[in-house]
């Protein structure tokens, strides 16, 4: 008597795993989701692209951003035609990022 009735709150306790706990999903309930407008499905997929061509800021050479060096700094991508100009331009980024030392675009795509 005292086996089955261990088996009954194994099986009790599964079922209510499955119901609301991470097995929900095999019974189609809503999917796990970080905030409501992904569980309505609002979300548009936000999607960034390397830009054709780039300028390294240290050299000032023109690059190919699929092969290129590359470092991120103040939220932007910066593209390097060696790991010698990613190096000195982590060492100071700040005296390659001004006001006249390049201009930069934001690459995004709503996909």
């Amino acid at each position: 008597m005292e086996n089955i009735l261990s088996w009954l709150l194994w099986g009790a306790f599964i079922v209510l795993m499955m119901r609301f706990g991470c097995g929900a999903h095999m019974f189609r309930h809503k999917k796990h989701t970080r905030n409501k407008s992904e569980a309505d499905g609002n979300v548009e997929a936000i999607r960034w692209e390397h830009p054709h061509s780039a300028t390294d800021p240290v050299c000032h050479q023109t690059v190919d951003p699929r092969i290129a060096k590359t470092t991120i700094h103040g939220g932007d991508v910066f593209y390097f035609c060696s790991d010698a100009c990613r190096s000195k331009f982590e060492m100071s980024p700040d005296t390659y990022v001004g006001s006249s030392a390049i201009s930069r675009q934001i690459h995004v795509s709503q996909g």
